[in-house]
């Protein structure tokens, strides 16, 4: 089983060192959870802002996987179908940017794996 949690805290490992603000990034993240229901697509929104910041990850959005890890965990399975699709969206617009077959392979593996977990969501 792929440990995403431990893919996470690597990649930003390597983004912070390179001076990406993932540590702000992954705390908004974090919050989401708690936000009210009326308030979700604006939260979203300044998430999506702040992820924009930090570039893909040998071709992996560090913003996708936050949502991923948060989904993983969530207990509402109204919320949970939200953060994946949020990530799967930003992992959509990831896999967008390679311009070889070679580039697209990380980020089209973890997009695969995004839509499994929504796919096993609806059964």
């Amino acid at each position: 089983m792929h440990d995403v949690n431990n893919e996470l805290q690597n990649r930003c490992m390597d983004l912070r060192a390179e001076g990406y603000p993932v540590d702000h990034l992954q705390k908004y993240g974090s919050m989401l959870p708690q936000v009210v229901v009326q308030q979700r697509d604006s939260a979203f929104a300044e998430f999506h802002k702040l992820a924009d910041k930090v570039p893909p990850h040998e071709n992996v959005d560090v913003g996708a996987l936050i949502l991923e890890c948060i989904a993983d965990s969530e207990t509402r399975a109204d919320f949970r179908a939200r953060l994946y699709e949020e990530a799967i969206r930003r992992a959509e617009w990831c896999v967008s940017l390679a311009t070889t077959a070679g580039e697209e392979y990380p980020g089209s593996r973890h997009l695969e794996r995004l839509r499994e977990k929504q796919k096993s969501m609806q059964k």
